[in-house]
């Protein structure tokens, strides 16, 4: 589960806290901008649109909101 309140500068590496979310803030968000092609880059910017919208998603329906 993601903890949104965590600072993930400040966490142990490679410890139990380590989740997805925190995965994808720390190296994966920013792919996006090192693609080499346009395609490359056309692929990685709708696979970061859809890694925010799921971990969006997730913060709403963990907790129960929805």
């Amino acid at each position: 589960m993601c903890n949104y309140e965590m600072d993930i500068h400040r966490k142990e590496a490679y410890s139990e806290e380590d989740t997805a979310c925190c995965e994808f803030m720390v190296k994966l968000r920013h792919g996006k901008n090192t693609m080499l092609t346009r395609e490359g880059t056309r692929f990685a910017r709708g696979r970061h649109a859809f890694m925010e919208q799921n971990f969006k998603r997730l913060k709403e329906e963990a907790p129960g909101r929805k």
